[in-house]
């Protein structure tokens, strides 16, 4: 019994083992490219880079496991935001899950914290930044049943825009 116990403690961190996560590249206002990174560096340590071409201008640790990482223009001012997946817990559930970080580049300089999320509206899963910068995501209702939702990011966070049907 004992081993069965270990076993669902353990099972939802195994899911988040070894992600594979591309870089984001983009024309920067003064013409020169940009290349935002998610270099592993452990099982959970994770640290955000902004490069402008050869030179590493910011970075930001993120102390948690990392299952998903993008970047898309949420706010439309053409400066990418970054949104990263991270399981952890939080001050008010002692539950690890999977929480939404999002970052900004401040003057198109330094990554800094946007949004660092508690949770959304049911169990988060997956998420992805839309091309017109609203933030999809698939999550799962108390009860069981999958949903896909749309957020667009609202002052503080993110606000509920519509289920998905597909």
């Amino acid at each position: 019994m004992r081993s069965l116990t270990l076993i669902a403690i353990l099972a939802p961190l195994l899911a988040y083992s070894a992600p594979r996560f591309n870089d984001y590249s983009y024309l920067r206002s003064d013409g020169r490219t940009a290349t935002i990174r998610l270099a592993e560096q452990s099982d959970t340590l994770s640290v955000i880079e902004y490069w402008v071409e050869d030179s590493l201008l910011s970075t930001w640790k993120l102390k948690y496991p990392v299952y998903q990482f993008c970047c898309g223009d949420m706010t439309g001012d053409d400066i990418p935001e970054i949104a990263v997946g991270v399981v952890k817990t939080t001050k008010y559930s002692q539950v690890m899950a999977r929480r939404l970080f999002l970052f900004k580049l401040f003057n198109e300089e330094l990554i800094r914290p946007l949004w660092l999320s508690s949770r959304v509206a049911h169990r988060l899963v997956d998420f992805t930044i839309e091309p017109d910068g609203r933030v999809r995501t698939s999550e799962v209702k108390a009860d069981g049943t999958p949903v896909s939702v749309r957020y667009e990011r609202r002052g503080f966070g993110l606000k509920f825009v519509e289920y998905i049907t597909n």
